[in-house]
């Protein structure tokens, strides 16, 4: 990972207030370009990019990771947009397999109790069925062995 360079930084206050660090390019020396990028703390500690028209508008960006910040690499607005549609795609996504998966998991519990309230029905039945023929085969030879002589 590249180092930050030694430049002297220094900061000013932007138009809502925030404290602003301009930060040097890794690709080129600041003072020739017309959109420098700059480091942008506000009162809620979240870190954002400002290039130097963004700043003399009042930069509303939004936080960006800090690896960006290090690097001085410039964020546009399309990307950052573009980044924010794939992931509400990503989350809508996500969001379809997590329902997927409870409805999946939800029918299979109903399935399972259904299969076993069967199951315990047919042991009950088999067993009253049982337990009554063993009855009867008893009633029949004791009847029988009472009238031999």
């Amino acid at each position: 990972m590249r180092q930050k360079p030694k430049n002297k930084s220094f900061f000013f206050s932007g138009r809502n207030g925030n404290l602003v660090k301009e930060k040097k390019s890794l690709r080129g020396s600041y003072k020739r370009r017309k959109n420098r990028v700059f480091e942008v703390s506000s009162l809620k500690g979240l870190n954002t990019v400002c290039s130097s028209r963004q700043i003399n508008r009042g930069c509303q960006g939004e936080a960006e990771p800090t690896a960006n910040l290090e690097l001085g690499l410039e964020l546009s607005s399309s990307s950052s947009g573009s980044s924010r549609a794939v992931a509400a795609t990503v989350l809508a996504a996500v969001g379809v397999v997590v329902v997927v998966l409870v409805v999946v998991v939800l029918l299979l519990v109903v399935v399972a109790v259904v299969v076993v309230v069967v199951v315990v029905v047919v042991v009950v039945v088999v067993v009253v069925v049982v337990v009554v023929v063993v009855v009867v085969v008893v009633v029949v030879v004791v009847s029988r062995y009472r009238s031999w002589p």
